[in-house]
C-alpha cells in the first residue's frame, strides 16, 4: 500500500477467492479471515505513513491473550528455582561454597544461552525454539530437579535449567518484537509485563508458603511440584500462541496477496515473503 499526505481507512474491501488459496483453509475459513482482517485494518488510519496505535483492537486478539496467558503462568514460577537453588543446595548436603559455584555456572549457562539463542533466532524457527525452550524448562524442574540427591545431578539441572532460562528470556521478547512491530512493542511489552509484575509477587508468596507448611522438617517436593506444574502450563501457552502466530501470519499473508491483487489489476503477480517465526 502506498503512503500519501492524505488519510486512508480501507473499507469493505473482499478479496477474491481465486486469490486466496493457501494454508489448506476451506472457502468459508477464507472469507472469515478475510472479514476479521479487513475488521482490523479498518481500525487502523494511515497519515503519512505513520500508524495509529489502537490498543483495544490488539487485547481483544486470541495472539494477545495467549501470550498473557503464557506470560503469567510463566512468572508465576520464573524465579522459585533461582531464589531456593542455593538452598535446595545445602538441604542435600552440598557445601556452601559448592552451591554457590553451581549459581555461577547457572548464571553462565544463562548469558551464553541468551546470546546464542538470540543469533540461532534470527537463522532458524523462534516458535519451534520457544517451544522446546518451554517444555525443557519444564522438564529440568519437574523432573532433574527432584532426582538432584548429588554434586552431579545438580550441576546438570542448574546447567539445563539456564540454559532454558535463557533462551526463553531471549526469543519471547523477539517474537513479540517481530510480529508487533517497533512502534507498539513498548506498549505490548509494558502491558505483559503488568500482568508478569503480580504473577512473580504471587509466585513468591506461594513458594514461600509452600516451604514453610513442610516445617519443621523441610521438604522441596511440593514447591518443586508447584514450579514444574506452572512451567507445564506456561508451555501449553506458548505452544498455543506460536501456534496462532503462524496462524495469523499464513491469514495475514493471503489478505496482503489479495490487497496487491485487486490494487494493481489481475495482470501483477506479488512476491510472497517469509519469515523464520
Amino acid at each position: 500500500m502506498r503512503s500519501g499526505t492524505a488519510s486512508f481507512l480501507l473499507k469493505e474491501f473482499k478479496p477474491p477467492s481465486s486469490v486466496i488459496d493457501d494454508g489448506g483453509y476451506s472457502e468459508d475459513q477464507k472469507r472469515d479471515m478475510a472479514a476479521e482482517t479487513v475488521e482490523r485494518t479498518e481500525q487502523i488510519s494511515v497519515y503519512g505513513g505513520s500508524a495509529v496505535f489502537r490498543f483495544r483492537s490488539i487485547i481483544q486478539e486470541p495472539v494477545f491473550q495467549a501470550l498473557v496467558a503464557f506470560q503469567f503462568l510463566l512468572s508465576m514460577a520464573y524465579l522459585t528455582p533461582v531464589y531456593y537453588m542455593e538452598v535446595y543446595a545445602t538441604h542435600i548436603g552440598i557445601s556452601e561454597q559448592t552451591g554457590a559455584s553451581i549459581i555461577g555456572w547457572f548464571n553462565a549457562a544463562a548469558v551464553v544461552s541468551g546470546v546464542v539463542s538470540g543469533v540461532l533466532a534470527d537463522r532458524l524457527s523462534k516458535s519451534a525454539m520457544l517451544i522446546v525452550a518451554n517444555w525443557v524448562t519444564c522438564f529440568a524442574v519437574l523432573v532433574i530437579w527432584p532426582l538432584s540427591q548429588s554434586v552431579g545431578v545438580f550441576v546438570v539441572f542448574a546447567l539445563t535449567y539456564g540454559v532454558a532460562f535463557g533462551a526463553v528470556s531471549t526469543v519471547t521478547p523477539v517474537m513479540m518484537a517481530d510480529y508487533y512491530g517497533p512502534q507498539r512493542v513498548s506498549t505490548i511489552l509494558g502491558t505483559v509485563f503488568s500482568f508478569c509484575s503480580a504473577g512473580l509477587i504471587g509466585g513468591v508468596l506461594i513458594s514461600g508458603h509452600l516451604v514453610e507448611a513442610t516445617q519443621p522438617k523441610v521438604r522441596y517436593l511440593p514447591l518443586i511440584i508447584y514450579a514444574g506444574t506452572m512451567f507445564g502450563m506456561a508451555a501449553a501457552m506458548a505452544t498455543l500462541w506460536a501456534y496462532l502466530l503462524q496462524r495469523k501470519r499464513r491469514a495475514d499473508a493471503c489478505i496482503a496477496a489479495a490487497t496487491r491483487h485487486a490494487c494493481e489489476g489481475p495482470g501483477t503477480s506479488g512476491t510472497t515473503t517469509s519469515s523464520n517465526d
